[in-house]
């Protein structure tokens, strides 16, 4: 994806790229490896600026510049390679049966933040 994904992703609804999502995620549940990290970005391009919560119940928000995520609580930056091999690990763990059930689970930087991010979208199965 190129630096200025998500400024080109203004001229794509929003509703359309989480309907895409939704549809993706189906297929992702049964053939993890299909994850598509380009549309992935794209619905994380779509939830800049809105507000997360730790699993301490502490509020971020994040920002995307190029091929990084950049958390308003902390200095160094997410890489979009972090976030892909975070969601990779969670379709695994969850396909082996494992439930995620905190960022621990997850086991890369930037977990705390990811976690609730991937529950928001889907990705992380509520129990």
């Amino acid at each position: 994806m190129s630096t200025d994904a998500c400024l080109k992703m203004e001229s794509v609804k929003k509703t359309e790229v989480l309907k895409k999502w939704q549809l993706h995620l189906e297929q992702v549940r049964k053939q993890s490896e299909a994850l598509s990290m380009e549309l992935l970005w794209q619905v994380l391009c779509e939830l800049q600026q809105v507000t997360f919560h730790t699993v301490k119940g502490i509020p971020f928000t994040y920002g995307i510049r190029g091929y990084e995520m950049f958390v308003d609580r902390k200095e160094k930056s997410i890489t979009q390679a972090t976030v892909l091999l975070s969601a990779q690990r969670v379709l695994e763990k969850q396909h082996q049966g494992i439930a995620i059930t905190g960022p621990k689970k997850i086991g890369t930087f930037g977990a705390s933040y990811l976690y609730p991010i991937f529950q928001q979208i889907g990705l992380i199965l509520s129990e």
